[in-house]
Order: C-alpha cells, then sequence, then structure tokens
C-alpha cells in the first residue's frame, strides 16, 4: 500500500488514480488539500476519482466531500463507456488529466462524456488540454479525439466534452507492472523535449457566449496584433451557447526539429491560456495571453509551466527528459508521487529527467 501526504493539493490525487490504475497498485492518501482555505475533496476531485474507478473498478473508500484521506484499490483496467457530471463549474480538463491516461492502455476503447465547466479559474482551458497536453499522448494510443459539444463558464458551468481513446497497448496482457514497462519501451518512444527547435506557426481559439458578440473577434483581434510580427499567426474566433456567460483565449505555438520539417514528428508546442472577467476589456484579455506567450517563446524551453507537471507521469513510465521554464510546486509534488510508483524520476536545472534502462 502507497501512503501519501496529499497537503500538495489536488495534482497529487490525479497523479496517484491514474498510476495506481495503470500500475495496478493501490495507495491511500492523507490530509488530502490540508493547506488550503477549502481542505479536503471538492466536486470536481470526486468526479476524477469516480472516472477512474470506473475505468478499473476499484473499491474506493473516503470518497466524500469533504474528506481528507482516501484508499484506493484498483482492479482490471478494462476502459468503456464513462459518463459523468462535475455539477456547478468543475473542471472537465482536471477530470480527465487524471483519467485519459489509464484509458490508454484499456481492454477496449473508452468513451468520456462529461458535463462541467471548459473554461474556468484555476485550470487549464479545454483547448489547452486538447492543442497543448493531448499530443503528447498520441503516439501511446492508436486514436484519441477531443469534441468540445459545449462550453461551460464559471460559475453555473454546463459545459459538454467528448473524449474517445483507442489504446495499442493493453495493460491486462502483462502480469506484472515491470512487465507492462518493458513493452511501452518498444511501442512508444521516449520523451526527448530538451531543445525548441524551429518555428513553425502560432495557432489560437478565441470564444465568447453569445450574449457577448463582439468580445470573442476583440480578444482576437488583440493577440494577433501583439503576435505579428513572430510568423504565421492564426487566431479563431468563435461565438457559443452557454448557461453562463463568459470568455477566453487560448493560444499554442508550435515548432518543428528541422526547419524544413512538414510534419512535426514529435509534439513542441507552448501554450497559454485567460479568461475575460466584467472588470478587464477583452482587448485586455487578449493581449495578456499574448505576451504571456511571447515570455514563453523569448525564454527558449520546449516545455512551458503548466504541461511540465502534467508530462511528469509520462517521464515516469517511459523514461525520457524534457526542459522546462519553470519547476513549480505542482511540478515538484507530482515528482513525488510518480516516484512511490515508478523511482528515478528527477529534476537537473530545469530539465526533468528518467534514465531508460538499457
Amino acid at each position: 500500500m502507497i501512503v501519501l501526504d496529499g497537503r500538495g493539493g489536488g495534482q497529487m490525487l490525479r497523479t496517484a488514480l491514474e498510476l495506481s490504475a495503470v500500475s495496478g497498485l493501490p495507495f491511500r492518501i492523507e490530509n488530502i488539500r490540508a493547506s488550503r482555505d477549502n481542505p479536503g475533496l471538492k466536486a470536481q476531485h470526486l468526479t476524477a476519482i469516480k472516472a477512474v474507478q470506473k475505468l478499473c473498478s476499484a473499491v474506493v473508500e473516503g470518497a466524500e466531500l469533504g474528506s481528507s484521506t482516501l484508499t484506493f484499490y484498483p482492479k482490471l483496467l478494462k476502459g468503456g463507456n464513462v459518463e459523468l457530471d462535475v455539477g456547478t463549474a468543475g473542471s472537465i480538463s482536471l477530470v480527465l488529466q487524471a483519467a485519459i491516461i489509464p484509458a490508454l492502455f484499456g481492454l477496449r476503447q473508452t468513451r468520456f462524456l462529461i458535463a462541467g465547466g471548459t473554461d474556468v479559474p484555476f485550470s487549464p482551458s479545454i483547448d489547452y488540454f486538447t492543442e497543448v497536453f493531448v499530443p503528447h499522448i498520441r503516439m501511446w494510443c492508436e486514436s484519441v479525439t477531443v469534441r468540445v459539444l459545449k462550453r461551460g463558464y464559471f460559475p453555473v458551468g454546463g459545459g459538454l466534452v467528448e473524449v474517445v481513446v483507442k489504446p495499442k497497448v493493453y495493460r491486462d496482457d502483462y502480469e506484472t507492472f515491470e512487465q507492462f514497462l518493458d513493452a511501452l519501451r518498444v511501442s512508444v518512444p521516449a520523451l526527448e523535449n530538451v531543445h525548441l527547435g524551429h518555428p513553425v506557426l502560432i495557432n489560437g481559439l478565441s470564444h465568447a457566449s453569445q450574449d457577448l458578440e463582439g468580445v470573442a473577434e476583440r480578444q482576437a483581434h488583440a493577440a494577433q496584433n501583439v503576435l505579428s510580427k513572430r510568423g504565421d499567426v492564426h487566431i479563431r474566433s468563435e461565438l457559443v451557447k452557454s448557461v453562463s456567460p463568459g470568455s477566453g483565449i487560448t493560444l499554442w505555438a508550435l515548432y518543428s526539429l528541422t526547419p524544413d520539417e512538414l510534419e512535426i514528428s514529435r509534439p513542441i508546442r507552448l501554450g497559454v491560456s485567460a479568461l475575460g472577467e466584467k472588470s478587464i476589456a477583452a482587448e485586455a484579455v487578449g493581449k495578456k495571453a499574448a505576451l504571456e506567450l511571447l515570455d514563453l517563446i523569448d525564454f527558449g524551453a520546449p516545455v512551458d509551466v503548466h504541461l511540465a507537471d502534467q508530462l511528469v507521469p509520462l517521464v515516469g513510465l517511459r523514461g525520457g527528459q524534457y526542459r522546462t521554464s519553470l519547476i513549480s510546486e505542482h511540478t515538484k509534488a507530482n515528482m513525488i508521487v510518480v516516484n512511490q510508483f515508478v523511482p528515478e524520476v528527477k529534476v537537473e536545472g530545469m530539465i526533468v529527467k528518467k534514465s531508460q534502462p538499457t
């Protein structure tokens, strides 16, 4: 039984859930979010627990609102259909952070249909999840698709996202976790994102609810003005139906390893997102996101601070290394959890790495 101190926040819980389901190792996490003003499990955490529980038929103790301790006993990782509602504007992206890696290795295709918030504070936007994180796991499976069926803003939520994952490596084919990790080394290339490479283009998506006509276009135009001198920039605008009014913009820069590479063989993407607020002009929101992206580009690391913590489990499972713009507290917390399941993930300067067995 792996025992964790969950003071480091909900990220530790999400990472423990995904690695427990894949490894088959049970865990108990105590003092969940004890350092927060509102400690214990929230609705978004409970939905993540339920999602992973459904994937591997886990026996769970302590999955209650406000609970400070959770015990999780995984069983067969089978995949299947998972339909859940976070309630209010709990983050769909954070639920998927916990559930999508186990779905890569189920016995069958997994289809998630999750209701909640797609663009909410203190969470990656669903577009960041789709365009920055998901490309890093595509080589781990036959296919993965994400569809935003409905946007959900704070405070009501009401968004709806469908994710379909088709595995190519099945955890149940291997009697032990070690045998499974050996199989991954054959079928999946190690993550090697140390050099930023050559710029290809900058993409973006600016969106707003229907009652905020013109806001999406103004966010996009402001971002375009800031980024236009940096090469090819394409920012799309959309007006959407939603329960709560809101807006946001996500920008991502694509790079290739060689200047003449037409297809990007390894995902190298820097991403940022920003949410609209009543007291902030749409132009300021778009400009803020664009300036944040420029800061990442000028720093020159191929992994941004938000992606850095999400990639730790991938390095733990497969080995490899990546260089990031900042080793955050989230990244450090994730490394503590990952090293309980698969040791030897470490930091050297701004590089997260795990040696690949020979």
